[in-house]
């Protein structure tokens, strides 16, 4: 994945995160099961967007 050449009109991109005993799954961008004997996974870009909570959409649990 190619990463941000410039800041987002709103919000910030983060980067340089991981995830121990799990691992992100980039054809479906989804966390998924750690592959064997690998510990750790680094995440891609992520970008943060701020918003109010009674503005968000609610999501089917």
């Amino acid at each position: 994945d190619k990463e941000p050449s410039k800041a987002p009109d709103d919000g910030a991109y983060i980067k340089g995160l991981f995830v121990e005993g799990a691992r992100y799954d980039r054809k479906t961008r989804k966390l998924a099961e750690s592959q064997p004997k690998i510990l750790f996974d680094t995440m891609p870009v992520i970008w943060i967007c701020p918003a109010k909570r009674d503005e968000l959409q609610q999501s089917p649990s």
